[in-house]
């Protein structure tokens, strides 16, 4: 199971798009591939 640190930007990012945290969360569970940034960040 894979742990979201939400910070209020990105939240009132998904916000402005209709979605909700949650929403958001499940996407990652269907991933295919999974790749972290040079800057710690993910790409998927």
């Amino acid at each position: 199971m894979r742990r979201f640190k939400w910070i209020e930007w990105n939240l009132r990012k998904i916000d402005a798009h209709a979605l909700s945290a949650e929403e958001v969360e499940a996407v990652f569970d269907t991933v295919f591939t999974l790749d972290e940034r040079k800057d710690g960040t993910f790409q998927m």
